[in-house]
């Protein structure tokens, strides 16, 4: 299946409650975990995937 769709940098509210719901779910298997995926960096190379 193919399907055409756009990549849109999430705004920063965004990306922060995204954080803040990946720290309440995962923050149990340590920090050295859950910092790698919402570091600065990774929320910067985030981006949302949408029809075209």
């Amino acid at each position: 299946m193919r399907r055409d769709v756009r990549f849109v940098v999430p705004d920063p509210e965004r990306a922060g409650a995204v954080t803040i719901a990946y720290h309440a779910k995962y923050d149990r298997y340590g920090a050295s975990i859950v910092g790698i995926v919402v570091s600065p960096e990774a929320v910067r190379s985030s981006l949302r995937v949408e029809p075209a």
